[in-house]
């Protein structure tokens, strides 16, 4: 891959070997509180469709430990019964770890594979009743992304409840791909093109398409902003809209360092030239 993490860390193998052992693991009659032994217990659907699907992150609900019990009795019920269209979920326990949020809350992770997120990101906030929910990649995860190591974003998309009308945002803004436009190009038409893409889920994960106008040197640009994970995806998606070369570029500091990628239409062979600076 093009991308490093933002967070140099080591690989957290714990969480691999879990992930590898726990598979089809089902613990579900134990309760968290009174669990002192394993670091995590666990859920699965009795639908292998579900079962079977790629994880690709988890939604987390916190809870304290007084009321981490009960919660996890309706979210493992609602897992297992399919009713969420989770692939797993999994409940900490009273171990202590590295990682551990505090002393006095508990996590439950319900898993989804990436298609999945929103759909059960909306099943899981109306049963839980929580006025927001995070959801946090594997990938992260993996790469020891915690704010206990100093990473200013951990999560990658927010779920508000927004009295009732609920909205998704991403966290991990990461940076944004632009499109030059001269004035012999329609603007208005190229711009409507990639908005569209956008809207129907073609492009990737998009959390912004803005338009740059400039009447000083006839130059405008185009904006598609996007998470780390998609960078690559949305990239390869944009450039055979466009048909043009387009350039990313992180918009913060990210641990020091900032990402430039120039990708060239090359006549239909897109090539990527990626270059990092502090």
């Amino acid at each position: 891959t093009l991308f490093r993490s933002q967070i140099s860390r080591p690989v957290n193998t714990e969480h691999v070997r879990m992930m590898e052992l726990d598979q089809d693991r089902d613990e579900s009659e134990r309760i968290p509180t009174r669990v002192f032994d394993d670091e995590w217990i666990y859920t699965h659907p009795y639908d292998d469709a579900l079962r079977g699907k790629e994880t690709f992150g988890k939604w987390l609900v916190f809870r304290n430990y007084t009321e981490l019990d009960s919660m996890w009795q309706l979210i493992k019920e609602h897992v297992f019964n399919g009713d969420l269209g989770a692939k797993a979920a999994k409940c900490s326990t009273m171990l202590k770890t590295e990682t551990r949020f505090d002393d006095i809350t508990g996590v439950i992770c319900v898993y989804t594979a990436k298609e999945d997120i929103d759909q059960v990101g909306l099943k899981l906030i109306r049963l839980v009743g929580d006025e927001k929910l995070h959801y946090k990649t594997d990938a992260a995860s993996l790469r020891n992304v915690y704010r206990i190591y100093g990473a200013p974003k951990t999560t990658y998309k927010t779920l508000l409840w927004n009295n009732g009308d609920p909205k998704f945002i991403f966290d991990n803004r990461y940076g944004k791909w632009f499109i030059k436009c001269t004035r012999h190009d329609n603007l208005d038409s190229m711009w409507q093109r990639i908005r569209q893409a956008a809207e129907d889920g073609v492009l990737g994960d998009v959390y912004s398409v803005q338009v740059f106008r400039s009447s000083a040197d006839n130059v405008s640009n185009i904006s598609v902003g996007t998470t780390e994970e998609d960078v690559e995806k949305v990239g390869d998606n944009l450039i055979t809209i466009v048909k043009r070369d387009i350039h990313f570029k992180t918009t913060n500091m990210c641990a020091g360092m900032q990402k430039k990628i120039h990708f060239q239409w090359n006549e239909g062979k897109p090539q990527f030239t990626c270059k990092e600076f502090i």
